[in-house]
């Protein structure tokens, strides 16, 4: 397994097993959790480049909204489909 992917496995399991996350299919929320993120990468590397007057948004604000929406849906309490 990729180091990374280990690692938020490890994160969330540990937040289950505290009591700190909900329970939710971990391998399924590490997928998400990176997903977006790859796709910023792509779209600041080769789509961006391509579309005039595409939005640009900072990596910083990205990366702080997507890690609180993460944040609020591992929160115990939030319905899980």
């Amino acid at each position: 397994s990729q180091p990374n992917l280990q690692l938020l496995t490890d994160i969330i399991n540990r937040g289950i097993a505290s009591g700190e996350f909900q329970s939710v299919d971990v391998e399924v929320a590490v997928h998400a959790w990176m997903s977006p993120l790859i796709f910023k990468a792509i779209w600041t590397h080769s789509i961006q480049p391509c579309c005039p007057g595409a939005p640009d948004i900072p990596a910083e604000r990205f990366l702080s909204a997507h890690l609180d929406l993460i944040m609020r849906c591992l929160k115990p309490g939030v319905p899980t489909a």
